[in-house]
Formats: C-alpha cells, sequence, structure tokens
C-alpha cells in the first residue's frame, strides 16, 4: 500500500527485470538510496528522487519509470487547467468553512412543541446556523438564554463534529396560595348534583348528592358563630354533575376547489442561515388562488444547513357539489368528533346518546351526555 505522504507529494513506480534486482538494490544503497522491490522487480520512489534513482542507475541497469502518481502528479498534470485549480480552492475553501461552522441545532429536553421557541431564544442570545464556531462564547450564549427565557431552567451547549447538541431543562413554576382580601362567596354556575366538594377557605353549604340551582351558594365566606363567626374570600373546589348537548350541522352542498394552474412564484435558497433569491416572479394575482410555500432541506448523509424555499401560486375555480347522504353523515360525524374534543378538555364525560336528523337544507346531529366538572364560581359581596 502507497504511503499517505507519498500520495500526498507523489510518487513514481520503478520497474527492473527480476534478474537486475540484486545489482539495482546495491547500487541504490551505494548511491544512499533505500528501496523496496517486489517479487516483480518494482519499487516506489517519492517524485522528488526521480532523478537521483535515474542517475544511480544509470546505463548501468535496464531500467523504466512510470509517469508521477498522486496528488502531485494530478498538479502537474492539470497545471493548465485553471478551472480545476479553482475548484480545488473552493473545496479546500469549504472544507475549512464547514469545520468551524454551525451546521445545526438540535434541542434535548425540551417539552413537545417548544424546540422552535427555545430555537429562538438561542438565536437571539448569538447560536444559530451558520454562525462560526471560532467566534462563539458557548457560555456566553448559556447565560443570555437563561437570563432571557422564562421557560428554561438549565441549559448546556455540546459540540459534535459541526452540529450543537443543545441540553435544557424546562422551568417548574410553583405558585403558592396567597392571602386575598376582600370577601365572596362560591356559588354555582349551573344546576347540578354535587358529586365533591374541596373547602380551603370558607364554611361548606351543600352536601354530596344534593341537587343546586345555578346562584346556590357552595361555599359561604361567611363563618358561622359557633365555628368563630368572621367573613373570608371562600376558596375551594365543587365538582358537579349535570347534562349537557353538542350539536352540529352539515349543508347538502359543499364548495370545492378545481385547480387550473400551478405558478412557480419564486426559489430562494437559505445557506448557513443567509438567504440567497435564486429566482422572482413581479406579477399581481387573482383572488381565487392559494399561495403555498415549500421548504426542503438538503441531505447527504445528514441535513446540511442549506435548504431550498420555493413559493407556489394555485389558481382554483368553486364549484358547487352535492353531497351524498353518506357523505353529509361523515362530515357530521367528523365535526361531532372534533367538537366533542374540545368540550370535554376540563369535563368528564359519564354517559352520552347520539342521534341524527336529515333536514330539508342538511343534516343535524346532537350528542346528549352527562358530564362532571368544577361548577363554582367567585361571587364577591362586601360586609357594611
Amino acid at each position: 500500500m502507497v504511503r499517505a505522504d507519498l500520495l500526498l507529494f507523489g510518487y513514481c513506480t520503478v520497474s527492473v527485470r527480476a534478474e537486475d534486482k540484486g545489482a539495482a538494490a546495491d547500487t541504490l544503497l551505494k548511491n544512499g538510496i533505500s528501496a523496496s522491490f517486489n517479487r516483480n522487480g518494482d519499487f516506489i520512489i517519492p517524485y522528488r528522487k526521480r532523478e537521483k534513482v535515474q542517475k544511480a542507475l544509470g546505463g548501468k541497469i535496464k531500467y523504466s519509470v512510470s509517469q508521477p502518481r498522486g496528488f502531485f502528479a494530478f498538479l502537474i498534470k492539470n497545471r493548465h487547467r485553471y478551472g480545476a485549480f479553482l475548484g480545488i480552492i473552493a473545496f479546500a475553501f469549504l472544507i475549512f468553512l464547514s469545520t468551524d461552522t454551525v451546521w445545526d441545532v438540535r434541542i434535548e429536553g425540551a417539552a413537545e412543541g417548544s424546540e422552535d421557541a427555545v430555537l429562538e431564544e438561542l438565536s437571539a442570545a448569538g447560536l444559530s446556523v451558520g454562525k462560526r464556531w471560532s467566534k462563539l462564547d458557548r457560555s456566553r450564549v448559556e447565560i443570555n438564554t437563561l437570563a432571557a427565557s422564562d421557560s428554561i431552567a438549565w441549559i448546556n451547549i455540546n459540540r459534535r463534529g459541526s452540529v450543537a447538541y443543545v441540553k435544557v431543562s424546562d422551568k417548574k413554576i410553583y405558585q403558592e396560595g396567597e392571602d386575598v382580601e376582600g370577601t365572596a362567596n362560591i356559588v354555582a354556575a349551573r344546576d347540578c348534583v354535587i358529586e365533591e366538594i374541596s373547602v380551603v377557605r370558607g364554611y361548606p353549604m351543600v352536601k354530596k348528592g344534593e341537587s343546586v340551582k345555578a346562584g346556590d351558594i357552595l361555599i359561604s365566606g361567611v363563618i358561622p358563630t359557633e365555628l368563630g363567626g368572621g367573613f373570608c374570600y371562600a376558596s375551594g373546589v365543587v365538582i358537579g354533575r349535570y347534562d349537557d348537548k353538542i350539536e352540529v350541522f352539515s349543508d347538502n352542498t359543499v364548495i370545492e376547489k378545481i385547480y387550473s394552474s400551478r405558478e412557480i412564484k419564486d426559489v430562494s435558497v437559505n445557506i448557513f442561515g443567509k438567504t440567497i433569491n435564486i429566482f422572482k416572479r413581479y406579477r399581481q394575482y387573482g383572488e381565487n388562488c392559494d399561495i403555498i410555500e415549500e421548504k426542503r432541506d438538503l441531505r447527504l448523509y445528514k441535513r446540511l444547513p442549506i435548504a431550498f424555499s420555493k413559493t407556489v401560486v394555485m389558481s382554483y375555480e368553486e364549484k358547487t357539489q352535492e353531497l351524498s347522504a353518506e357523505q353529509i353523515v361523515a362530515r357530521c360525524t367528523e365535526a361531532l368528533k372534533e367538537k366533542m374534543e374540545v368540550f370535554l378538555i376540563d369535563k368528564e364525560a359519564r354517559r352520552m346518546t347520539t342521534q341524527g336528523e336529515f333536514l330539508p337544507d342538511g343534516y343535524k346531529m346532537v350528542c346528549n351526555m352527562t358530564v362532571s366538572s368544577a361548577v363554582g364560581k367567585i361571587q364577591e359581596f362586601e360586609v357594611e
């Protein structure tokens, strides 16, 4: 195998006849040249020693010398190809630049969905794709990020190759109960049956299983005389059970978009955080068009700090389409499901029944349910 230094600075292969190997070795040693022959009578020499070997062997031994090989030989062979040299210089510059440039920033430990916010805070503190490692003070970035962030309690920035790995820990905010001045009752926000009552301050006025009307006092801010008397700002949680319903409606028709053309409005490339516009079309578009932005990261064996962006304008015409009974029911079912997910965020469903009915202009679907949730609300009062 050829040594790395010979590949870089160039080498030649010298060939002699097998029967002349001994004589060639003696001649080279007398001239201070060491050589390692293979069984065919070939040996490798640095390109810079080519003339010295040729002079030593002279006319005494028959030999042949190959063309120069290696990177140095490539330079000699292409010394008049200036484009190739520019390409080599540009490639070497990119290699150097890539080793000193942040190619990617990856977040570990942040709450799901908060990565983008952390990236923005890091960018404001001085760390983003395209920054130079040699000019980046990681400790300063950590301090500035902690000082400016309301959600990060701890941060550590590590470098692996050209990628910044950022580990964070979210703040856990504990709010202790504060004494509230004034007086207030907790009253029922709606008709319900009490399932649970937990009192922090005040006097409970209802028990589990009792039925109450909207406005009834659940936790009183007036303390009975037998318990010491006085007034307070009532506090606590009351869970009640009650009936409720969700209703959705779908028309018999739907307006669909029929796309007629697709036109590229602009194209740009983002390299190390710098955006370069490649193409842009200046013209006015009508109202009936959708503008879609498409972004694609460049990847080889991993994501590179190069992204291509494209804005596409899609023109359309609106067409009214009649829906079948099955399609109407499916639309209502999906709409009811989405509405129910929002409705039950702070409630617990105990029972539910769903029914639907076709109307002259569409279809209505109703879900009747029994739910339990917090039913208390604050009602302040003044003491004279």
